[in-house]
């Protein structure tokens, strides 16, 4: 029997039960439950409570942790509320480039927005491939050299590019530019994602308009400031997968973590996990998903990411640092995790 009042378990017998499905914590001669552990053993365990409609009561703001709690749990995983045991030490996937020395003669252009026009720039384009020459994927025509505003600050800061006008930047442009231009320095070519949902599509060194493989990375980047629903970013990553495409977070060096603390631990076969609940209309905002990232790349485990629809179908994400040699901002890959 669970006393709705306090949430304990005093019968010895449903003490034992309890315990052995990895429940609550003993003190003098009870079992203690929080609402969630407690809504679990009734609803899936069959144990009794004194008072349903107090018990159900208890739910309040836990109504979405408590879906993920019992679809994890139902589906062989140890998942608890306790402190989260640290994983072992391993070593993470690493891209390596190489650097690049930019060279040639400077472009001159005008820009307008978030853009900038050049007379010519053919050599610039087919030789480390900035921007677009001509008609987007329309060969032959057009004969003027198109800058996004990433290329245009990078080439500006090579001596490469001098432009006139006044340049609109998007929001949180210095994060954005200093995770665009550590790629680029080794050699590789981030070039624009909106066609996938993410920030930027990378292309690996070697690739040109005439060498052309296509995109194996989307790349989204979150400043500290950044925020996005969780419906959305599920569909931003689903995007990429659907295209067989691998989706990477950036996370700026310039952010602080802040304390973190799982909602679930998660364990199966001695692999542990964080997990981090949301609601399909929750916010992610960029400084806690930086704190549950710092948090888990400092204890070597994962990070899974749930969000529970409207239909309580819970959809889960593993997220798992990946290296950028030479770089002092955190990458990590997401993918889409079968529980």
């Amino acid at each position: 029997m669970i006393e709705s009042k306090g949430l304990v378990i005093k019968n010895k017998d449903d003490i034992s039960r309890a315990i052995n499905f990895g429940m609550g914590k003993l003190g003098k001669g009870e079992l203690h439950l929080n609402p969630i552990e407690a809504l679990y053993l009734y609803e899936i365990k069959r144990f009794e409570v004194d008072n349903v409609d107090a018990l159900f009561a208890s739910m309040g703001g836990l109504l979405d942790k408590y879906l993920v709690y019992r679809d994890i749990s139902t589906r062989g995983y140890k998942a608890s509320f306790d402190k989260m045991e640290k994983g072992k030490e391993k070593e993470y996937m690493k891209y390596e480039g190489k650097q690049v020395l930019y060279s040639g003669e400077k472009i001159k252009g005008t820009a307008s927005k978030g853009i900038v026009i050049c007379p010519g720039g053919e050599d610039i384009y087919s030789k480390y491939w900035f921007g677009q020459y001509g008609v987007y994927k329309r060969d032959g025509i057009g004969k003027s050299l198109v800058l996004d505003q990433f290329e245009a600050e990078f080439l500006k800061e090579k001596g490469l590019l001098e432009y006139s006008g006044k340049m609109k930047q998007v929001k949180y442009f210095e994060d954005y530019y200093k995770i665009y231009s550590e790629w680029r320095e080794k050699g590789f070519i981030p070039k624009s994602g909106f066609k996938f949902g993410g920030d930027f599509r990378i292309y690996f060194p070697g690739t040109s308009p005439k060498n052309f493989e296509h995109s194996k990375h989307i790349l989204q980047v979150f400043p500290k400031e950044y925020s996005i629903t969780a419906g959305e970013w599920a569909r931003a990553v689903r995007i990429t997968h659907s295209i067989r495409k691998t989706f990477l977070l950036g996370i700026p060096s310039s952010m602080s973590a802040s304390e973190f603390k799982p909602d679930i631990a998660v364990s199966r076969e001695g692999t542990n996990y964080a997990m981090k609940v949301f609601y399909e209309s929750d916010v992610i905002k960029g400084e806690v998903l930086h704190s549950a990232l710092s948090f888990c790349a400092s204890n070597g485990i994962k990070l899974i990411i749930a969000i529970v629809d409207r239909d309580t179908s819970v959809s889960y994400y593993s997220v798992e640092r990946v290296i950028l040699e030479g770089s002092d901002n955190m990458y990590f890959e997401v993918a889409w995790f079968r529980a």
